[in-house]
């Protein structure tokens, strides 16, 4: 069997060839972010487990958020042999792999973001140029397969992945200590059941300047532990520079997730980073991901108390809408899981905000204008009363909106808005709230002129309006001071009409 065989179908096609469709898909690559190559390769900072410093430790993940692990344990024999049958299972054809792979395992291509079942997540906007296996490892025992061959590989995960909860485990418990975390707050934030490998394979070729092997992203994870082999090609984000993490046989490298950064309340950062392809050699790497206690709520004085499966949900829903996934949970304006609303919640705020306080001031307009011809100043009076108190709140409601808007918009800048990648749902939010101002308007224009409307003191004598009943109304109430009576639009009342007299001012007693 020919090694392109074992690659995805289009795969294949993309390697034999360049298609318009991958042009398309290197276009909006380009437009995710940036694809120039890491300024160097660096030294990131080692953390020796047998001796493991808390004061280093804490130093290590509030600087860098990524770190080397040596003396970790794991027998190098163990290492090698894992390493040796995740080639060998990879090297299968698609077609085996897809048969073969099945459940609780499952194989996957294009993507890392997967469904809670495991199955690849369809609607991301790029192709990623890798293929995996997903283990839960709570369920790896029950895989069954007759093939030899994957009767020894399930051997191996299972041995890997004990001791990777093992080291999961021990470093979180340091980390728990530099932090202060309350006992029942550190119980339920990692749950070694929760733990799953993911191998990946990043195939090689000419289109390794074109695609990547993972895009840019940051794990969802309280950890994640990354065994990576000679080829290279793991970067990550440093003060706004790439950095390439060199491999060195027998070591891991550990990188802070998104639920540690909420856990600790910003003091650790989870890393953005990506795989850039070899065009001369496949890429292997054997990656450990653990998470907290399902249905546990994470509580933070950052963000609106979470669960981990309110951001899974939130994360999976971005993907399918937007076609990738937000972000890490403190970026800005994509801070999901923060009790600040996205930047489209915010615009409508601002609008509906806007919306009350023109209708007001439009409210006070019309008064002043119907009542001109008469002695109905009061009616401008009347309403004033009020027009400081809601004019302030409306303006501050407005400047609000605003600025949390123009703040997310630049957080954002590479992102979604810049795309024009609004998803659907957030369009009918949006238009919701729309909806919601006009509402909230209408009633607001209602309040304002109701608690303003002239009394017969004023001249207006409030009638289902006909000239002869007006014209009796009027005498009967100011004789001789009468000028004349009209039936006027009611500007409080939508289809209402008033009886205006029009009359001289009484005599000074």
């Amino acid at each position: 069997m020919s090694n392109l065989e074992s690659y995805p179908p289009v795969f294949r096609q993309l390697k034999a060839s360049t298609p318009p469709q991958l042009a398309e898909l290197n276009n909006n690559s380009n437009s995710m972010g940036d694809t120039t190559q890491a300024s160097s390769s660096v030294d990131i900072p080692l953390v020796d487990l047998e001796c493991l410093s808390l004061e280093k430790l804490g130093e290590v993940c509030k600087e860098w958020g990524i770190f080397r692990l040596v003396n970790h344990g794991i027998p190098p024999s163990l290492l090698s042999k894992l390493e040796e049958h995740v080639k060998r299972v990879l090297s299968l054809s698609f077609e085996s792999k897809q048969a073969l792979l099945t459940n609780p395992l499952s194989y996957f291509w294009g993507t890392p973001l997967l469904t809670p079942t495991g199955d690849a997540l369809r609607g991301a906007l790029n192709i990623n140029w890798l293929e995996g296996i997903n283990v839960p490892l709570c369920h790896l025992q029950q895989f069954e397969s007759g093939d030899p061959k994957l009767h020894d590989f399930r051997h191996y995960l299972e041995e890997y992945g004990r001791h990777l909860s093992r080291i999961a485990t021990t470093l979180f418990e340091a980390m728990v200590k530099n932090l202060n975390l309350g006992p029942k707050q550190s119980e339920s934030s990692l749950d070694e059941s929760t733990g799953f490998i993911r191998v990946y394979r990043y195939p090689s070729g000419s289109l390794a300047d074109e695609t990547w092997g993972m895009m840019e992203h940051t794990d969802s994870s309280v950890l994640s532990i990354v065994n990576q082999d000679q080829v290279g090609g793991l970067e990550f984000l440093k003060d706004n520079e790439w950095l390439l993490v060199n491999p060195i046989s027998g070591t891991l490298v550990v990188n802070i997730g998104d639920m540690l950064q909420a856990i600790s309340d910003d003091q650790y950062m989870s890393v953005k980073h990506r795989v850039r392809t070899n065009k001369l050699a496949e890429r292997f790497s054997i990656c450990y991901f653990v998470f907290p206690a399902k249905g546990s709520v994470i509580c933070s004085s950052k963000y609106k108390p979470f669960t981990y499966t309110d951001f899974q949900q939130q994360v999976q829903h971005d993907t399918k809408t937007l076609g990738y996934k937000i972000g890490r949970v403190g970026a800005g304006g994509q801070k999901r899981l923060s009790a600040t609303l996205s930047i489209t919640n915010r615009i409508s705020g601002a609008f509906l905000a806007t919306t009350l306080l023109v209708s007001y001031l439009l409210s006070l307009k019309m008064g002043s204008i119907c009542f001109t011809y008469s002695n109905f100043y009061q009616f401008f009076f009347y309403s004033e009363k009020l027009a400081p108190v809601t004019v302030s709140i409306a303006a501050l409601a407005v400047s609000y909106h605003l600025c949390y808007g123009v703040r997310h918009l630049l957080a954002d800048f590479s992102g979604k808005l810049m795309q024009g990648k609004i998803s659907f749902e957030m369009e009918i939010r949006g238009k919701r709230m729309v909806a919601m101002a006009a509402v909230i308007a209408l009633v607001m224009l209602t309040f304002t002129a109701e608690a303003a409307r002239p009394t017969e003191a004023d001249g207006v004598i409030v009638i289902t309006c006909s000239q002869p009943d007006c014209q009796n109304k009027c005498l009967k109430a100011y004789g001789s001071r009468l000028i004349r009576s009209a039936c006027e639009k009611d500007p409080t009342v939508f289809g209402g009409t008033l009886c205006v007299c029009y009359h001289t001012p009484p005599a000074d007693v």
